[in-house]
C-alpha cells in the first residue's frame, strides 16, 4: 500500500477541524453507541461516525468508511466477551484521539512541525490513525486525510445538534437490522446543503478479487484423485510482527495460511502471503494439495467468512461441502502451539 502523503493545505484543514472538535468536546453529551453516519460530498462513502470519551478514559472521534468499515466496527460491538484478536485485526477505519505527550510518534512530530503547531497538557496531543485490515496502524494518507476533513466538517453539526437534541441521531431498531442517521449532501449551484436521512446500511461488498476456478485444472487433477471421508481445515491469520518491504510504503503483517487433517492433526500446507494476494494463494495452495495428497477430501471447514467467500466456488467445483465453524480442532491445537513458542 503506497502512501501518499497529504499537502500541508490539507493537514491545516484537518487540524482547524481537530481544534473545533476539542473545543466543542462532544463527548460531554454523546457515547460511543451514538453511531451516525455523513456522506463524502467527493466519493460518496459515508464515514460511519461516533465519538470517544464519555467513559472519561480515551477523547476524540473514529469514522469507519464505508460498510465494510461499520461492519467491523459492529463485529466488536456485538462480541459476547473480550473481542478476539481476529476482530481487532479487521478493524478498519480513522481514529482522532486526544492522548498524552508519551503517545506521539516521530512521525506525528513532523506533522506537527511542519505546521508550526504546538500543544501542552494532559490529552491536547491529536493523533490521527488509519487502520486498515492487514496493515500497521499508520498516519492517514492524502486521500485518507481529504475524506476526514470532507467528514469531521459535517459530523461536528450533527454533534452540536445532539447536545439539545440526543435523540435526533441515536440508532433505531428495524427488526433484526440497524437504521441509522446519515446525513446527505445536495449539491447546487456549486454549493452544498445537507439534509437527514435514515438508512438500514447495505451489507459490505466483497473485497476480495476471488480467482476463476480453474475447471480444466481440477478435472485433470481428478484423474489421479481418489475420494476419501477427510476432514481438512484451512485458516488464515496476521503474524504479530509487521514488515517493510519498500520504505515508501506501509508495513503491512505477513498473513500465515496452514492446511490441517482434522483427524491426524498434521499440517497438511502453509504459507505466508499478504492480504491482497489471500484469495489467489488460498486457490494454488488447494490445488496443489490435491496434487500432492491425491486425495478430495469430504469437508472442508473453516472459521472466518472471507474464507468461505474464498473456498465457495471451487468447493462446489469439486463437490467437497463447505463449512464455517467458530473453532476448528486440528488448527485450534496448532496455533496455541505456535503461540507458545514465539511467547
Amino acid at each position: 500500500m503506497k502512501q501518499i502523503s497529504a499537502t500541508n493545505e490539507q493537514w491545516h484543514q484537518l487540524f482547524d477541524i481537530v481544534a473545533r472538535l476539542k473545543k466543542l468536546a462532544p463527548w460531554d453529551w454523546m457515547y460511543d453507541s451514538d453511531i451516525f453516519g455523513v456522506e463524502d460530498p467527493a466519493t460518496g462513502t459515508i464515514g460511519y461516525c461516533y465519538v470517544l470519551g464519555a467513559a472519561g478514559e480515551e477523547f476524540g472521534i473514529v469514522v469507519h468508511p464505508g460498510s465494510a468499515g461499520l461492519m467491523s466496527y459492529l463485529q466488536i460491538m456485538e462480541a459476547d466477551e473480550q473481542p478476539s484478536q481476529e476482530l481487532m485485526d479487521n478493524l478498519n477505519c480513522l481514529q482522532l484521539t486526544f492522548d498524552d505527550r508519551d503517545y506521539v510518534t516521530e512521525q506525528d512530530r513532523e506533522v506537527y512541525k511542519k505546521l508550526d503547531l504546538k500543544f501542552r497538557g494532559k490529552k491536547s496531543w491529536p493523533i490521527i490513525r488509519s487502520y486498515v485490515p492487514g496493515y500497521s496502524p499508520w498516519i492517514p494518507n492524502q486521500e485518507e486525510v481529504q475524506f476526514l476533513i470532507n467528514i469531521l466538517n459535517e459530523a461536528i453539526r450533527v454533534c452540536e445538534r445532539a447536545r439539545e437534541h440526543p435523540e435526533s441521531i441515536r440508532p433505531r431498531e428495524s427488526g433484526d437490522m440497524l437504521e441509522l442517521m446519515v446525513r446527505k449532501s445536495l449539491k447546487s449551484d456549486a454549493l452544498f446543503s445537507w439534509e437527514s436521512e435514515w438508512i438500514i446500511p447495505d451489507e459490505p461488498e466483497q473485497d476480495v478479487e476471488i480467482p476463476e476456478t480453474d475447471v480444466t485444472r481440477l478435472r485433470d487433477l481428478g484423474k489421479d484423485v481418489s475420494f476419501r471421508k477427510n476432514i481438512w481445515e484451512f485458516d488464515a491469520w496476521f503474524f504479530p510482527q509487521a514488515t517493510l518491504d519498500n520504505k515508501d510504503e506501509r508495513p503491512y503483517f505477513p498473513l500465515i495460511l496452514l492446511w490441517a487433517d482434522q483427524t491426524s492433526g498434521a499440517i497438511l500446507s502453509q504459507e505466508i502471503a499478504r492480504i491482497d494476494e489471500i484469495a489467489k494463494v488460498s486457490h494454488e495452495m488447494f490445488y496443489q494439495l490435491l496434487a500432492s495428497s491425491k486425495i478430495v477430501p469430504a469437508e472442508i471447514w473453516v472459521s472466518r467468512f472471507d474464507l468461505l467467500d474464498i473456498l465457495t466456488p471451487i468447493c462446489e467445483a469439486a463437490k467437497i461441502q463447505l463449512e464455517a465453524y467458530d473453532q476448528l480442532i486440528a488448527i485450534g491445537t496448532i496455533r496455541a502451539f505456535m503461540q507458545n513458542s514465539m511467547s
